[in-house]
């Protein structure tokens, strides 16, 4: 009697419900509504869909709960996007601040802010070079102050850092360590009257140098 009642079509999942979602791949949704309506709600195994979920590279978690007698509820906490580089094979690729390739795209993306340099051909799903991720966490460590005149990031063939500003202006970061108080001396300098005719602010050693 139990095996009928867990098993009967009334007790099956036919609404699957998904919350949180932007950018995570609509076939990955279609697949995973298709694995989950018709089963028996009391017996679900959500694991595979799960699975078939945390392989969009857009996805960083993702939950899957039951609601009584038959919907499904999917909630997807995606990743966020905060940087772009050119590669070489000529495409765009967008990462988020752990360097996890997100997407790769045959038009130049808005909304973040460029890396330049001579980046390899990275997958979806995989991650990019050190420096590339570097920049992405940079950029989201600057205060606003900085980050409003900042035209785009540049790594070099050592792995050093650049900012280039609105004004022309180039930023010499340098590798990605101390960068609390790298960030603090360029906006100390950034504050100086006479900033907007600086066409070098140089962090990259420790000590401050500026033309």
């Amino acid at each position: 009697g139990i095996v009928v009642v867990a098993t009967t079509p009334l007790l099956s999942v036919s609404t699957v419900r998904i919350e949180g979602v932007t950018y995570t791949n609509q076939k990955t949704l279609d697949e995973v509504t298709k694995m989950l309506k018709g089963d028996a709600i009391l017996t679900l195994d959500t694991g595979p869909a799960l699975e078939v979920l945390e392989s969009d590279p857009w996805v960083r978690e993702a939950s899957i709960d039951t609601k009584f007698p038959n919907t499904v509820v999917i909630d997807i906490a995606e990743r966020t996007p905060r940087v772009w580089f050119r590669s070489t094979d000529e495409k765009f690729r967008i990462i988020d601040e752990e360097g996890r390739v997100l997407a790769v795209t045959t038009g130049q993306p808005t909304g973040y802010l460029e890396v330049t340099g001579l980046a390899p051909n990275v997958a979806p799903g995989s991650v990019a070079p050190d420096e590339y991720t570097a920049a992405a966490q940079l950029s989201m460590s600057m205060p606003e102050e900085l980050a409003s005149k900042v035209a785009r990031f540049g790594v070099t063939t050592a792995g050093d850092i650049t900012l280039s500003l609105q004004s022309g202006a180039l930023i010499k970061f340098g590798a990605p360590n101390d960068i609390r108080q790298k960030l603090i001396s360029v906006v100390v300098v950034l504050r100086r009257p006479e900033s907007e005719k600086l066409v070098l602010i140089d962090v990259s050693a420790g000590e401050v140098v500026v033309k």
